[in-house]
């Protein structure tokens, strides 16, 4: 397990949502690999399985709860570029109530930016 490797949790915990969003952003690259799909998939339900275990994580320590909002944040925006549109937005919305009770603008304004993105694509598939 990733993140039972490192003493301090915090440390930890964000060290592992960063690297869960470097593989995001690497399945968005145009990579010259032989076979690139292949790649940027693994990369992409990589980044998901590590959001999904640091979420895990934020939920039953109480030191990490507070960054709860941010893997929420995270993992709607992975599972939006996964194309799951309906699961992103459930993401997001639990996001945002977390950060409309921080009273923190630029993150509430960030989270209904990417709603607003979500939304959008959503309804231009139907």
């Amino acid at each position: 397990d990733i993140i039972d490797d490192i003493h301090e949790p915090k440390l930890e915990f964000v060290t592992a949502i960063r690297y869960a969003t470097f593989l995001e952003k690497l399945s968005l690259e145009k990579l010259s690999l032989e076979k690139p799909e292949i790649k940027k998939a693994e990369a992409i339900n990589t980044a998901k399985s590590l959001y999904l275990e640091c979420l895990e994580k934020a939920k039953n320590d109480p030191a990490l709860a507070e960054l709860q909002d941010f893997v929420y944040q995270h993992l709607g925006k992975c599972c939006m570029r996964r194309g799951e549109f309906t699961e992103a937005l459930e993401y997001l919305n639990l996001a945002l109530e977390l950060r409309l009770k921080k009273n923190k603008e630029e993150l509430v304004d960030s989270t209904q930016l990417a709603i607003t993105v979500c939304e959008t694509k959503k309804r231009s598939l139907n």
